[in-house]
């Protein structure tokens, strides 16, 4: 994958080209989130969840950072958002952060997700961060199993990190340095 970026430059506002790729036999377009998707997420969140963990005021929030990018995979005949993904680039610790992924129950255990960590995980690269982490919920075994076939590893256990239920979190990482696995190709 090239040409990620129209700007790349540290500090910058990060902004995503829109691409097509095929997932499961499907073509879907992965865009930069704009603030007219924000309520397909928050609905991707309540298929998932029952309810919605992060509002639409939270989502407006994260897409104003100018060094977060959020990107939804839609369906390019509906228009339809499946999935969506965010990242946080911390330029000054070299550390890039999955902040929040979903993709609708229909849709799951088809690639999508795996699709938009790996484009994450490229980007993350691009702009030279080191490392990437996430957390996830303990119960969350799909999830946790999905990071460590992308080469992510449990740091620590974060106690009561979920707010909704108290549910304690894992903290995974992945070495961006080095080593590249191929990982976002697959």
């Amino acid at each position: 994958m090239t040409n990620l970026f129209e700007s790349r430059v540290g500090g910058e506002t990060l902004r995503f080209n829109p691409r097509t790729v095929e997932v499961d036999h499907t073509m879907i377009v992965v865009k930069q989130a704009s603030r007219d998707d924000i309520p397909a997420m928050v609905a991707v969140e309540q298929a998932i969840y029952g309810f919605a963990p992060w509002n639409n005021a939270a989502f407006e929030s994260e897409l104003s950072h100018k060094r977060r990018l959020y990107l939804v995979a839609e369906n390019p005949e509906t228009k339809t958002v499946l999935a969506f993904a965010g990242l946080s680039i911390n330029d000054f610790e070299a550390e890039s952060h999955i902040t929040n992924i979903g993709v609708a129950p229909d849709v799951q255990r088809r690639g999508l997700g795996s699709r938009l960590l790996k484009i994450l995980m490229l980007v993350s690269r691009e702009c030279g961060m080191k490392t990437i982490s996430l957390e996830v919920r303990r119960s969350n075994h799909d999830a946790q199993r999905l990071y460590e076939r992308l080469g992510f590893v449990t740091q620590q256990l974060r106690r009561k990190y979920y707010v909704d239920n108290g549910e304690d979190a894992y903290e995974m990482s992945l070495n961006l340095e080095g080593e590249q696995k191929n990982h976002d190709r697959r």
